[in-house]
């Protein structure tokens, strides 16, 4: 770019900005490699004087064992694409920090975009291609015949390669499915950028911390390494249907403690998926924050897989990652599909833990339908099935989160409420940040009446989550239900919609019927059976086997009785 003092005032405005008002490191380093630049002195921008210049290194750097302005550039990279995503969206100049590069590109946005052929209009001229009766008399009766014959031919021959063609494609698109496998994890040692004892032993005990911490969570492939180089030269090595991440941290001392910058990597790319930081305040809870924002519910490696995976569950890795995205809100057509594909799976695959774990969770709704239904014999049964499931998953992964959750539900379902309380007592202290758990522990605990506790631990959960999902605060509105906070209850009803619960819809037409909204709980009743067919009429046995408190359940009952009136 020829205008230095656009350039500059660019990079003024960066600078100034909210995504870059936190970090001294990146402001420090995209204000060396940009005025270098254009100064002239573009040439000189290497790893080493980035080094030395922006980080206070020593002479002796040694970028092949100090990672610290690879890893400082991926998040600079991110930080810029953030910033001109919303603050800079209209910016008339562009700086960006090209991959693999250090030296910045800048340049200047057309002032508007000029549409491709803009008023070109395609005429026909009837007159051109007009025939006259004469000459449609005048072809030859047998070469009509013969040209019908040959397009007859070709549209044969073109529909027997569709079918073809369409039957591979689902044949591959079903081997495909077969051979996905779950992610591996690779992480880094972490990097200390402040040269101070606490962020030294920090940061050489981040790795194996956070290694420990990712095993309670099912990813059975995790390594450790610290040649970048080796690890992408492998990844490609690998099949494309498994990922593989790789995860960066960096630890600097600042005037309130600690601060953990990460960012997660796609190996075989070197693309940076995500780019966040994290504060240490002594109480060890960084690396549980650090593993739910990596992989816990709608976490980033969770994201990143469902966008990749084929949208049709099949059994396997695919099923079961799929069924771990639905486990908050289990619709009546999910358990349907989860019940097949993870059944599939443990027969195809009966070490696979995760899928047992998955399958009692989906075997303890079919219990609780079928004795919706008055089957009790055979809810019965679908509950001794999940307690095998369970047992399965106990004997190949104790130590997994997903197992300690299948226990939960189950030892709830089973009304063993000394047992739950127990297993609701090791979750919270070894998975004290596990937002899933958390949530499904207070769901129960609002169902036994524990109100107070329900709702102080769900609310001190939701600010934890990076991305709270509307129906983690289903039982906050049923509590607000609960005490008549009912112009809140509506409110919150309003703002976090979850259109695919039935318990949202009930909760939905019990309080508009409580403000005398009778048209809207009508229409909340219509969604509840559209949802699930005649659930509204069974909405009081559902709870009940649900084990809520029956006046809970008795004010439920009432408000919809006053809709159902009027129907």
């Amino acid at each position: 770019m020829d205008d230095i003092n656009k350039a500059r005032t660019q990079l003024d405005r960066i600078l100034r900005s909210r995504a870059f008002s936190r970090s001294d490191k990146l402001r420090k380093f995209l204000s060396y490699v940009v005025i270098e630049t254009i100064e002239g002195r573009g040439e000189r921008i290497k790893s080493y004087s980035i080094a030395i210049e922006v980080f206070n290194r020593h002479t002796n750097f040694d970028p092949s064992q100090d990672g610290i302005v690879r890893s400082t550039a991926n998040r600079l990279r991110f930080a810029l694409e953030k910033y001109y995503q919303l603050e800079g969206i209209d910016d008339s100049v562009v700086i960006s920090l090209p991959l693999g590069r250090y030296v910045p590109n800048i340049v200047e946005k057309p002032a508007h975009l000029e549409t491709t052929a803009t008023g070109y209009e395609v005429s026909f001229d009837a007159s051109e291609t007009s025939v006259s009766v004469a000459d449609v008399n005048a072809i030859s009766n047998r070469s009509v015949v013969r040209h019908r014959k040959i397009g007859l031919w070709i549209a044969a021959v073109c529909l027997f390669t569709g079918i073809i063609i369409l039957a591979g494609i689902q044949l591959a698109d079903l081997r495909d499915q077969k051979q996905w496998r779950a992610p591996i994890l690779i992480i880094q040692d972490s990097t200390v950028i402040s040269d101070d004892e606490p962020s030294k032993l920090f940061a050489r005990s981040l790795p194996v911390r956070l290694s420990g911490a990712l095993n309670h969570y099912d990813i059975n492939s995790i390594t450790r390494t610290l040649n970048s180089d080796k690890v992408q030269t492998n990844a490609l090595k690998l099949p494309p249907y498994q990922s593989i991440y790789i995860i960066t941290s960096e630890v600097v001392a600042d005037k309130f403690g600690l601060v953990i910058y990460w960012q997660l990597i796609d190996a075989r790319t070197e693309v940076v998926l995500w780019s966040s930081q994290i504060h240490e305040k002594g109480d060890g809870r960084s690396i549980d924050v650090l593993v739910h924002e990596l992989v816990g519910e709608d976490a980033l490696i969770r994201l990143f897989e469902r966008r990749k995976l084929p949208t049709k569950p099949s059994a396997g890795y695919v099923c079961v990652s799929h069924a771990l995205n639905k486990l908050t809100t289990i619709t009546d057509a999910d358990r349907l599909w989860m019940s097949r594909c993870l059944a599939d799976t443990v027969a195809e695959q009966p070490d696979y833990a995760q899928a047992w774990a998955l399958f009692a969770c989906v075997q303890v709704e079919d219990s609780i339908a079928a004795a919706d239904r008055g089957e009790i014999d055979i809810s019965k049964a679908m509950l001794d099935d999940a307690r095998r499931s369970y047992l399965n998953a106990q004997k190949l992964a104790p130590a997994s989160w997903l197992t300690l959750h299948a226990r939960i539900v189950l030892e709830f379902q089973m009304k063993d409420f000394k047992s739950f309380e127990d297993s609701v007592s090791q979750a919270l202290l070894i998975l004290p940040i596990n937002a899933r758990e958390r949530l499904v522990i207070g769901s129960r605990l609002f169902a036994l009446g524990n109100y107070q506790e329900a709702e102080d631990l769900i609310k001190e959960t939701i600010t934890w989550i990076t991305y709270p999902q509307p129906s983690d605060h289903l039982f906050l509105v049923a509590d607000l239900y609960r005490r008549a906070e009912i112009n809140k209850a509506r409110q919150l009803l309003q703002s976090q919609q979850v259109p695919d619960s039935k318990l949202y819809w009930v909760l939905s037409a019990a309080v508009a019927s409580r403000l005398g909204d009778l048209p809207t709980a009508k229409a909340a009743l219509n969604s509840l059976d559209h949802l699930s067919p005649n659930f509204s009429y069974t909405i009081e046995t559902d709870l009940h086997n649900r084990y809520f408190r029956s006046d809970f359940i008795r004010e439920i009952v009432t408000d919809l009785d006053k809709v159902r009136s009027l129907q």
